[in-house]
């Protein structure tokens, strides 16, 4: 199975300043994990890579009192891991659903299995709209990381405009073309028009399947367009653009890991 590099939300090389702080906390068991402030329950914790970069997490207690150190993944990159998964899922799921489904005569239609059916179809459906959902939340969690992360100002027709605003009233398409460019100072839609067409597609399809609105009750179709929609959607196109749109922004946030069965490098 495909796995992906493992990165960390927030990484940074440290100034001498900080690195001379962190090297006086006192460590905990892991010689590479320090926490700042002097209380451990809550604090931040800096972790030090083996590229001598820092990284974050924080620290959680459960049920039973017992303290967990917890890295700070990030978030754009699990969604892409997780669709990339049932991808896969998906295309071994259509073949089998079409193979089961196949009508070549009228005593064929007859002999057809229902159950084998509609679990074909339920096992189709499902992965393909998993991996609609996360593939577009690894693209929406992109942009909206990158609006947040912005140290200047962005602005819409000349109009300065708080982050806050942007990110609850802003579409998907607008903070992409629109904000992205300014913070980043290039488009990829304008440069990949063709392709951004796909993932503005891939927008469409993860809204049928989160906010399923039947075509009639009235007809047997019932859910007609929400299943030959996803039959009919190029996935490993999506996967491919959306790549390519994230790693336009941010070279190498998305790449593959030749790990060979672990999910980090």
């Amino acid at each position: 199975m495909i796995h992906l590099k493992l990165r960390f939300l927030k990484k940074w090389t440290p100034s001498e300043e900080l690195l001379e702080v962190v090297n006086n906390v006192p460590e905990h068991a892991n010689g590479s994990i320090k926490t700042l402030p002097d209380s451990f329950k809550g604090g931040m914790v800096i972790v030090r890579t083996d590229q001598d970069e820092m990284a974050t997490g924080f620290s959680y207690e459960d049920e039973n009192k017992n303290l967990h150190i917890l890295l700070e993944a990030h978030p754009c990159v699990s969604y892409f891991h997780l669709a990339l998964q049932y991808q896969v899922h998906t295309s071994v799921f259509k073949e089998k659903m079409l193979k089961t489904t196949f009508i070549d005569s009228e005593d064929n239609l007859k002999n057809i299995n229902i159950y084998d059916n509609v679990n074909a179809v339920q096992s189709f459906y499902a992965c393909a709209s998993v991996c609609a959902i996360f593939l577009f939340n690894s693209l929406e969690s992109f942009v909206n990381l990158s609006i947040e992360k912005c140290k200047g100002t962005l602005n819409k027709d000349g109009v300065e405009l708080q982050k806050q605003q942007i990110l609850l009233k802003s579409s998907f398409e607008e903070k992409a073309k629109n904000y992205l460019n300014q913070i980043f100072g290039k488009n990829f839609a304008s440069q990949y028009g063709h392709k951004f067409e796909v993932i503005l597609k891939l927008k469409e399809l993860r809204d049928r399947a989160t906010h399923v609105k039947t075509d009639s009750f009235e007809t047997a179709e019932t859910y007609q367009k929400l299943i030959t929609n996803a039959l009919n959607f190029d996935f490993k196109k999506a996967i491919e653009y959306s790549e390519e749109f994230i790693n336009f922004y941010e070279s190498g946030l998305i790449e593959v890991c030749n790990c060979k069965g672990t999910v980090h490098n």
